[in-house]
């Protein structure tokens, strides 16, 4: 079981590092300190996209037992964001179905279809997206 709270522990220091180094580059850049709402949506991103998972099961390693699904965040108009899931599982499936879009290149391309879109919301309400 320790082993089962090391991994934990990882991605929890993990979000923990990478909100410290964004917060530190927020103050920097805009010679302010970070406000609550901001510090709550970029703790939100990175718990949908720092997670415990088993690449071998494609699954969280958590009680849930759920696929992994990583978040796709897009700015719209700058201070709006569109959201749009995308399961691990269909990212590594990258066979191309029915007529095959090609790059300027001539390769093959492969567009993934997500699992889920959600609104386009403003950035300091992330979360409330997740009740819609």
């Amino acid at each position: 079981m320790a082993h089962l709270i090391f991994d934990i522990d990882n991605v929890v220091d993990c979000r923990d590092c990478i909100l410290g180094t964004f917060k530190d580059e927020y103050k920097n850049a805009l010679k302010q300190d970070l406000s609550n709402e901001c510090e709550n949506s970029a703790k939100f991103i990175l718990q949908k996209n720092i997670i415990w998972g088993d690449a071998l099961t494609l699954k969280r390693v958590d009680a849930s037992g759920k696929p992994i699904i990583f978040s796709e965040w897009s700015s719209v108009n700058g201070k709006m964001m569109k959201r749009r899931d995308f399961s691990f599982s269909q990212m590594l499936d990258c066979s191309t179905e029915g007529l095959p879009l090609l790059s300027d290149l001539g390769d093959n391309v492969w567009l993934p279809k997500p699992v889920k879109e959600f609104p386009i919301i403003h950035y300091l309400r992330l979360e409330d997206a997740e009740e819609l």
